[in-house]
């Protein structure tokens, strides 16, 4: 009876081993399972709530302000790239470190999914190895009943293998918690490298940004000739102002800038993805249109910024960048980012030059009778050696100081529209005079500036010319200068 019992005994511990094993297996790997599928839909719940278009268009601003009091600060565009420079090799330091630190980590985490699949190996080999002495216990068991009584070497067997067989069931139990302490341990790591990896686009973004800033400052007019080459070309004499916002090209009027925007990871497909990059890009283009316009010469001493706190002034700029003119748009797949070029047209602007310009001081218009002889078609006034700085509305006097040109003499609308003069930075070919100043231009070579520093003094003979004119093209403002390079 005693015999019965203890394999009863037996019997029960090795089916309720060989029932366990595998349910215990299966359970583990299903909470693997569920485990990484958990964390797989919390990192993209996370990714998804980081991103808020109305939060990136507050930090863009705050960044655009930030590098406009920085622009202030700097004396030339030498030492404003200088300056990126510093800042790039900062952030290319720090993400060289993060990266060299996550390149550490997914190496750990390699290891530990190395480790991880070894202690599952060794798992189902020892699992194995004791459904094997369970067999073998069970046949044993067997044979002990039909003989219904065991000597003593096979009794010491019998005890022999229950032993290997509890041994065998708690080294498992032991080796799974070990197991599920790597999973956690695994898991852990997979959560920093995902916010790290975060922090990294980031970084690259940012680097990204500032190489582009660099190329701009350094190589100002190919940076932005080569994204308009395909739509609006910048003829080689054009006169431009190149700020690290955009262009203000001085020979046609048109202000040009471009944007970027960055697809959502919350997007719920490709298409809307592109859609709200897109979004994104034409509200960065709009922003930095505006930075670009703020920065304009008005006159020698006022700059566009300075009377956009007129309401009215204000109004009409802002609903010209709304309807800025899109001349170019790019979808990259690669790194899910849309690129758009856009411009403002001088004429689109006649609004906001129309309110400035009545602020603007009138100057005296002296007598101009007397014969009318000359038949010019317009003025090509070169200041080159002057170094004449940009500006929307100016004064050519006399060596007398007596007006000879300026906003009195124009007319409003089309000074509004085309400008006081059209900029060149060398003196163009006849078909292009022609264009601008008719077929027979005056060509004047200024001699100094006035004394109050601003005013471009022409010789009286040649002012002589212009005001016994037939025809008045300072109406229609036919006029040229010629600017340094």
């Amino acid at each position: 009876m005693k015999a019965r019992k203890f394999v009863a005994l037996l019997t029960l511990v090795s089916l309720s081993f060989s029932y366990c094993s595998p349910a215990l297996a299966d359970s583990q790997e299903e909470k693997l399972r569920e485990r990484e599928k958990f964390l797989t839909e919390r990192a993209l719940d996370l990714s998804g709530q980081s991103v808020d278009l109305d939060d990136k268009a507050q930090a863009l601003n705050r960044r655009a302000a930030e590098l406009e009091e920085l622009s202030k600060s700097i004396q030339s565009k030498n030492v404003e790239a200088t300056v990126r420079e510093i800042e790039l090799e900062d952030l290319q330091a720090s993400l060289n470190k993060d990266s060299a630190r996550l390149v550490a980590e997914n190496q750990e985490l390699d290891r530990n999914k190395a480790e991880f699949e070894a202690y599952k190996a060794e798992v189902d080999t020892r699992y194995k190895e004791s459904l094997k002495i369970a067999q073998d216990a069970i046949k044993k068991f067997k044979e002990a009943e039909d003989k219904e009584q065991l000597n003593e070497a096979e009794r010491l067997e019998l005890n022999d293998l229950r032993a290997k067989a509890e041994s065998a069931l708690q080294e498992a139990k032991t080796m799974r918690a070990e197991a599920l302490e790597k999973k956690q341990r695994a898991d852990e790591v997979i959560k920093v490298n995902e916010e790290q990896r975060a922090e990294i686009a980031m970084l690259k973004d940012e680097i990204e940004k500032k190489n582009k800033q660099i190329v701009e400052l350094q190589n100002p007019v190919p940076a932005h000739t080569e994204w308009t080459a395909s739509t609006v070309p910048i003829p080689p004499h054009s006169s431009l102002t190149v700020t690290e916002h955009g262009i203000m090209n001085w020979t046609d009027g048109s202000i040009r800038a471009r944007g970027f925007g960055v697809a959502p990871d919350k997007a719920a497909n490709e298409a809307q993805g592109q859609a709200l990059a897109r979004r994104a890009a034409i509200l960065d283009l709009q922003r930095n249109l505006l930075e670009t316009i703020q920065g304009v010469q008005i006159d020698a001493e006022t700059k566009m910024v300075n009377f956009m706190a007129e309401d009215r002034v204000n109004s009409a700029v802002q609903g010209t960048i709304k309807g800025v003119e899109i001349i170019e748009e790019k979808w990259d797949e690669a790194s899910k980012t849309y690129t758009v070029a856009g411009q403002v047209k001088q004429e689109k602007l006649g609004g906001a030059m129309s309110l400035i310009r009545r602020h603007m001081k009138q100057a005296k218009k002296p007598s101009e009778r007397g014969p009318k002889t000359g038949n010019y078609t317009g003025l090509i006034l070169d200041v080159r050696h002057l170094q004449v700085e940009h500006q929307k509305f100016f004064h050519v006097v006399d060596e007398k100081g007596q007006l000879v040109y300026g906003t009195e003499y124009a007319d409003n609308k089309k000074q509004d529209t085309n400008g006081l003069c059209v900029y060149f930075n060398k003196l163009v070919t006849a078909s292009e005079e022609q264009n601008k100043v008719g077929n027979n231009p005056l060509v004047i070579k200024a001699q100094r500036f006035a004394s109050n520093g601003t005013d471009i003094v022409i010789p009286t003979s040649e002012a002589d010319k212009i005001r016994s004119n037939k025809i008045d093209f300072r109406k229609d403002c036919k006029v040229i200068v010629v600017v340094e390079g």
